[in-house]
């Protein structure tokens, strides 16, 4: 088994801040329909009127379209200020050292024209 040590130096800001915002964006989604799924049953438990339901279904509604919206925009904001803020402390420190174990046949040998780093 062969072991291999990599340093991550820089991360791409734009690609970081999609990935963030785009995780978060779902788990806006998840919170948004059972927030509207418990927001919908109390006010269906909490009805005497047949008009009182719907500010909450139009409620409920738009949570499940803003919340998500609103979690995607601050994930994309925060993976981009996150991974400006990682480059500028990596110059200094040096990055993130991973380790990676290769069984034979699974390293892959280096190129024989070299790849050149990001601006």
């Amino acid at each position: 088994m062969t072991i291999r040590k990599v340093t991550i130096r820089k991360v791409d800001a734009l690609s970081a801040a999609k990935i963030q915002g785009s995780v978060l964006g779902l788990f806006g989604l998840i919170l948004a329909v059972l927030f509207a799924l418990f927001l919908m049953a109390g006010i269906t438990l909490d009805s005497d009127a047949p008009d009182s339901a719907i500010p909450g279904v139009v409620g409920g509604v738009s949570m499940i379209i803003f919340l998500p919206l609103f979690y995607a925009i601050l994930g994309f904001i925060f993976g981009l200020v996150g991974a400006l803020i990682y480059n500028l402390v990596a110059k200094v420190v040096g990055g993130i050292e991973l380790e990676f174990d290769y069984n034979q046949g699974q390293l892959i040998e280096p190129l024989e024209t070299p790849v050149e780093p990001m601006q």
